[in-house]
């Protein structure tokens, strides 16, 4: 799947973990031969079935956006953001089942959460959010949504910036707006959801 947003020139793309064949199957092995030394060994690091799924989906995702020469031209910023030199922006995202891959000509961040219901968000997000975000949120009817909701906002905003979470989240503020928000210090941010 795949979304264009004629409004930034960004497309984003999507993959379900479970489309990846099995790491025992004849495809798993030729598409983990087909890819560079660093990236298998970053796949092959991983624990978890799952996990090498999504490493493994976020490249197949690269691949079909951008081409297989792309995979060799992978760089990584000071916080781990990853980047092609002289190419198109790009972000990726995954949780749970699935993988998000944004590309863009201008700086992007993308974030998707899997929302935990016995998840101890309140507590989080009196740590993590704005303090104005946070009474906000206790006021919201569906406080799990909100949360959420501002999570995946806040962290695109920073991967977009390439810092991650190396910045404090509660130093800057979320305005939500329907499906969309801007971040009050920074008016050139836009964000959907």
């Amino acid at each position: 799947m795949n979304l264009y947003d004629s409004r930034s020139g960004s497309v984003l793309y999507a993959m379900n973990i479970n489309s990846v064949s099995d790491e025992h199957s004849p495809l798993w092995e030729d598409r983990i031969r087909a890819l560079p030394p660093d990236r298998v060994k970053k796949i092959t690091a991983y624990r978890f079935l799952d996990d090498r799924k999504r490493s493994l989906s976020a490249l197949v995702l690269l691949e079909a956006a951008l081409g297989r020469d792309v995979l060799f031209h992978i760089a990584e910023g000071e916080h781990g953001k990853p980047y092609i030199k002289d190419g198109p922006c790009f972000n990726i995202s995954h949780s749970g089942e699935w993988v998000l891959l944004l590309v863009s000509e201008k700086p992007v961040g993308v974030d998707i959460e899997r929302h935990k219901t016995r998840h101890n968000f309140r507590e989080i997000a009196r740590r993590a959010f704005h303090a104005v975000e946070y009474e906000e949120l206790l006021a919201a009817p569906d406080q799990a949504k909100r949360f959420f909701d501002l999570w995946a906002l806040k962290e695109s905003y920073l991967k977009r910036l390439g810092c991650g979470l190396f910045t404090d989240s509660s130093s800057f503020r979320v305005l939500l707006n329907g499906s969309s928000a801007l971040i009050e210090t920074d008016p050139s941010a836009v964000l959907r959801l």
